[in-house]
């Protein structure tokens, strides 16, 4: 038959496809050791790019939903992050038209894994704003 046999609203799509595209570890076990590695030969952008890719042809629904699963812990730890930091306003500092909050020093350590990509850390900010 034609048509989809998953149902799976757009924006939710966009959200897994750009986890995938970010380098979440997959179902697929090698593929996603090198999509997580850190490495400057641009190996592990090919590797994410081609997942996301597949995950889009809705055929491949395991790549989807590893980065649906990837994307609610990314916004999961986006909330507890941005709820630690506006619970104690004293720990975002301002210096000159800057302000800063270390992850490290007032965060939960076990979201810092999270912040490692670009797009994460910058959503961050748009949830203190």
């Amino acid at each position: 038959s034609h048509g989809f046999k998953v149902k799976v609203v757009a924006a939710d799509v966009v959200h897994g496809v750009t986890a995938l595209l970010e380098g979440v570890p997959g179902a697929s076990g090698a593929d996603g050791e090198a999509a997580e590695g850190e490495g400057g030969d641009g190996a592990a952008g090919g590797t994410a790019f081609w997942r996301a890719v597949n995950a889009l042809g809705m055929s491949q629904w395991d790549e989807m939903h590893a980065g649906l699963q990837h994307a609610m812990r990314t916004q999961r730890a986006l909330m507890r992050q941005g709820g630690l930091a506006l619970a104690n306003k004293a720990v975002i500092r301002t210096v000159g038209g800057l302000r800063y909050f270390s992850l490290l020093d007032h965060g939960s350590p076990a979201d810092v894994g999270f912040f490692k990509h670009p797009l994460a850390l910058l959503r961050l900010p748009l949830v203190l704003h």
